[in-house]
């Protein structure tokens, strides 16, 4: 079948009558008419690729009943594209105003057929039945197009919908699963991997603040000067300085042996609670789990001496908290802390780490319970 061919169906009525009718020459358009007799088709088999377009049934009004308009809603829900095509009702009287209604709201038609000029003038009432029907083909064609590029276009913008939503989600479901993989179970600070991840970002901020700071005041980088000597204020304020703060829990193996891992997991949990309330640390400094009972916190553009400040009000605080085991007893805890500061000479991120860590050994070998500066050790053992 033509893409474009048009098929007329006439239901219930002569079949030869409308053949002479549609085969007047220069009609322009390849009709194909047939029969719906009594509903079942006797012509040619309406093909199931044909589209809703294409077909137009013309059925007299007095003989489409609710039963044969099911018959047909059944004919063509079995594998058509379409389930009810386009009817033109024909008659020879007028219809109400109701009825015109109805049947211009389900899209379809209605032709009068003038008994004058059914007796008259037929060529005439022929011609204009064929005009209207061309221009019902043509309505047809524009309104399906119309119908099929809303619909495409609809269903694009909800597939794009989807998608962007259903991508949204994924990206959404992707930063939480990264976020997650940071984070310690046990404490909620970063954990050792995502702590080395934020203190080479902040590395790389320090040394490009540090690297303007020197080509603003015109000062050359001597990197045969060692890290030790660049300490004692070669870099102005706290531009391209960050500290390093690391602490761990004093006697912590004691607490799992008398008391029981659950309540060391009781003791970590709280000292991660201590270090991300913000009411000793800034909101940006870096808070990690270093491993086992050891906590570690970068504080960004500050220095040793400055970093002593929060180190040391962290470990009063943490003092002062009393803790409880299974028997209720109560217990206290204390902490060693070291401190270090970051040098642009550092060969990678665990000399800053090595440092801070050699601080802290110095604060357990002198007592416990305290807070030691690299830097301030440095000093003492140079004089």
């Amino acid at each position: 079948m033509k893409k474009y061919e048009r098929l007329v169906y006439v239901v219930n009525d002569s079949l030869e009558q409308y053949e002479k009718i549609f085969q007047i020459e220069n009609i322009g358009y390849n009709y194909q008419i047939g029969s719906l007799d009594s509903l079942k088709f006797e012509v040619k088999k309406i093909s199931k690729e044909t589209s809703r377009e294409q077909l137009l049934l013309i059925i007299k009004k007095s003989v489409l009943t609710d039963e044969n308009l099911i018959k047909i809603l059944d004919f063509f829900s079995d594998g058509y594209k379409f389930t009810l095509p386009y009817i033109l009702y024909i008659d020879d009287e007028d219809i109400s105003q109701n009825d015109k209604e109805t049947i211009d709201k389900g899209g379809n038609y209605f032709f009068l057929i003038s008994k004058i000029l059914y007796k008259s003038d037929y060529n005439s009432l022929r011609n204009y039945f064929l005009s209207y029907v061309n221009l019902i083909f043509k309505n047809l064609i524009t309104t399906e197009r119309l119908n099929y590029y809303i619909v495409d276009s609809f269903q694009t913008i909800v597939d794009s919908t989807l998608v962007n939503i259903q991508k949204a989600k994924i990206e959404t479901l992707n930063k939480e699963i990264i976020e997650i993989s940071k984070i310690d179970y046990l404490t909620n600070v970063l954990n050792r991997r995502a702590f080395f991840e934020a203190l080479e970002a902040e590395k790389k901020r320090s040394i490009r603040n540090f690297v303007r700071l020197q080509n603003e005041k015109g000062i050359a980088i001597d990197e045969s000067l060692d890290f030790h000597h660049k300490l004692e204020g070669k870099i102005e304020d706290h531009v391209g300085r960050f500290a390093c703060i690391l602490l761990d829990i004093d006697f912590f193996k004691k607490i799992n042996d008398t008391r029981g891992h659950l309540i060391g997991d009781e003791v970590l949990k709280k000292i991660g609670e201590v270090l991300t309330s913000k009411t000793i640390f800034r909101e940006n400094d870096i808070v990690a789990r270093y491993g086992g009972e050891e906590f570690v916190v970068i504080l960004p553009e500050t220095n040793s001496e400055h970093a002593f400040v929060p180190a040391e009000r962290l470990r009063k605080f943490i003092k002062q908290i009393d803790f409880f085991d299974e028997k209720k007893v109560k217990f206290n805890i204390t902490i060693s802390v070291g401190i270090s500061e970051f040098s642009i000479y550092d060969k990678s991120n665990e000399d800053l780490i090595k440092r801070a860590d050699e601080a802290l050994y110095y604060a357990k070998e002198n007592g416990r319970d305290r807070v030691i500066i690299y830097e301030e050790i440095y000093k003492k053992e140079k004089k």
